[in-house]
């Protein structure tokens, strides 16, 4: 599937023309690759992430919700840790209830602070 090319470039063509500007100096054959790239296999698309969120345990001390996965550490692709993150956000989450069944507040504080000090290392790391 061919996405649509990032509001900055007029064109799927015009992207290109400023990838193969931006590889002129490459070593070979780099240069040659690009310039070889047939425009029809060309897409682009704006690469977005957010900080990390803090955590607000006195905003969500009573809460029952909480944010998993891109709601919460939206990175970019760079290092390949998004879903990464997002599946390891939720066993964590069900140990966490698991362990604290009668205080669902409490278990998803524990969750927040433990996924939070994971992930922010990997948004970060990622932009």
């Amino acid at each position: 599937m061919r996405m649509a090319c990032s509001h900055a470039y007029a064109s799927v063509q015009a992207l290109l023309d400023h990838i193969n500007a931006a590889v002129a100096h490459f070593h070979d054959p780099v240069p040659a690759l690009v310039a070889a790239t047939p425009v029809s296999t060309v897409w682009g698309a704006p690469l977005l992430d957010r900080n990390p969120f803090p955590l607000n345990s006195k905003e969500n001390k009573n809460g029952r919700v909480v944010l998993l996965g891109d709601a919460c550490h939206a990175m970019s692709p760079f290092k390949g840790q998004g879903c990464n993150q997002a599946l390891s956000d939720g066993p964590l989450l069900a140990s966490k209830l698991k362990n604290t069944p009668r205080n669902v507040p409490s278990a998803l504080l524990a969750f927040e602070r433990e996924m939070i000090a994971r992930t922010k290392v990997k948004v970060e790391e990622s932009r």
